[in-house]
C-alpha cells in the first residue's frame, strides 16, 4: 500500500499555504504609498493670474471620485 498523508498534515499544509499567500499580497499592496500632485499648466505665473492646476492621484486602487480644497496665503 502507498502512503497517504493524514487528514492533519494536510491541514497544516494548507494552513501555512494560506498564511504565506495572505502575508505575500500584505506586503505588496503596503508597498506603494498614494500622492496627490498639483502641477501647474504654466511654469511661470504672474501677480493677477488664473492658475489651472492638474491634479494626480499616485498609486491609488479603486478610486472613484475626488473632492479638493485648496487654501493659499494671498500675502505671498
Amino acid at each position: 500500500m502507498g502512503h497517504r498523508p493524514s487528514a492533519k498534515r494536510l491541514v497544516v499544509l494548507l494552513l501555512c499555504a494560506l498564511v504565506i499567500a495572505i502575508s505575500g499580497s500584505a506586503t505588496a499592496n503596503s508597498a506603494a504609498t498614494a500622492r496627490l500632485r498639483l502641477t501647474p499648466a504654466a511654469p511661470e505665473i504672474e501677480v493677477g493670474d488664473v492658475v489651472r492646476l492638474e491634479v494626480r492621484a499616485e498609486d491609488v486602487a479603486n478610486l472613484y471620485g475626488y473632492q479638493v480644497y485648496l487654501d493659499y496665503d494671498p500675502q505671498l
